[in-house]
């Protein structure tokens, strides 16, 4: 049987060729403590090492989950070629694997070194700045843990949850804070970690910032690379608060410049399009109550839906949601004073 490499497929179709793939992830699209499933999507990659990423219907996810394992490879036939999801894309690759009830799924027994075991599109740190605030592509990461903090339990709109924080650098010091959520708080373990006098280096590879893949010592270059640097400096994992997210949010705004108000409102009338950040206490005189006070955003971006005559709503990056996809914030208009 011949196979087609993922460099070689065409556009956007329903294909009739056979690829052989190993499986390497598999998620849905979720907010933190909620179980219901908006998207689901699998990775795999090809001989090459390249990715593509697998998009299928909500109604497939049992099933996935119950016949495919994570690491193995398959023989995948009738499958679609379509466009990748406009948002949070895992690959670089412009083409998705389209999988339905009708795609067939053949295990495939091949020496393990036929094929990549692991793969990822790393990101350096100092690019990441280049990347917030853009839901286009999930941005990989690897690093040392360099801290971990115990595991909290926290309340969300969608239930009762737990999370973690760890702080991973890389070959230049420069570090980066990272959240994790539910399963993945449960992962490592805390105690061991920063009690050890001296142990291996741990190197963690995230799939996407929004973390919906963790590798710990991933089998892949960049990996043993950085575990081979840091080999050679012992250094022991720090203990964080287990509040420390909150700390780390409140060191950011700390970031942020402070202003008078005075001050702030003679930068608006001088920019309209000021963008920047800043912190400023006062004392608040009114309370603006002819102004909504809250208003639906989508649970997956946080950006305001409408609503639309089907009882659906329509997120601004269009996406159609139903009421169970969305959630509601609150806003508030205040009149403040200060010595200024």
């Amino acid at each position: 049987m011949e196979f087609t490499l993922l460099c070689n497929l065409g556009g956007p179709r329903n294909a009739s060729v056979s690829l052989r793939l190993r499986l390497l992830h598999v998620w849905s699209a979720k907010s933190p403590g909620d179980t219901r499933i908006y998207n689901y999507y699998t990775l795999w990659v090809d001989e090459t090492g390249m990715l593509i990423q697998g998009v299928s219907p909500t109604s497939m996810a049992a099933g996935i989950r119950r016949n495919l394992s994570v690491g193995k490879i398959y023989v995948i036939k009738s499958f679609a070629l379509s466009n990748p999801p406009n948002q949070y894309r895992s690959c670089s690759f412009d083409l998705a694997l389209g999988l339905s009830p009708s795609t067939s799924f053949q295990p495939c027994v091949l020496p393990a070194e036929s094929f990549p075991l692991d793969a990822y599109e790393f990101v350096a740190f100092s690019q990441l700045n280049m990347r917030a605030g853009n839901h286009h592509y999930l941005t990989d990461v690897v690093g040392r843990l360099s801290s971990i903090s115990g595991i909290s339990h926290k309340i969300t709109n969608n239930g009762p949850t737990v999370k973690q924080t760890v702080i991973v650098e890389d070959e230049s010091g420069a570090k980066v804070s990272i959240t994790l959520w539910d399963e993945f708080s449960a992962v490592l373990d805390h105690v061991a970690l920063t009690q050890a006098d001296s142990i291996e280096a741990v190197i963690l590879a995230f799939g996407g910032l929004l973390v919906n893949k963790m590798g710990v010592n991933p089998p892949v270059p960049k990996a043993y690379f950085l575990a081979s640097r840091f080999a050679e400096k012992h250094e022991v994992v720090e203990s964080l608060p287990v509040e420390f997210a909150t700390a780390a949010d409140a060191t950011a705004n700390a970031d942020h410049q402070t202003r008078t108000l005075s001050q702030l409102l003679a930068l608006s009338r001088t920019n309209s399009s000021l963008e920047e950040k800043y912190r400023r206490g006062g004392v608040i005189v009114d309370v603006e109550s002819s102004t909504p006070w809250y208003y639906i955003s989508c649970k997956l971006c946080s950006r305001a839906v409408s609503k639309r005559r089907d009882d659906t709503f329509w997120c601004p990056k269009d996406w159609q949601l139903d009421e169970e996809q969305t959630r509601v914030n609150y806003k508030l208009q205040l009149t403040l004073r200060d010595d200024s």
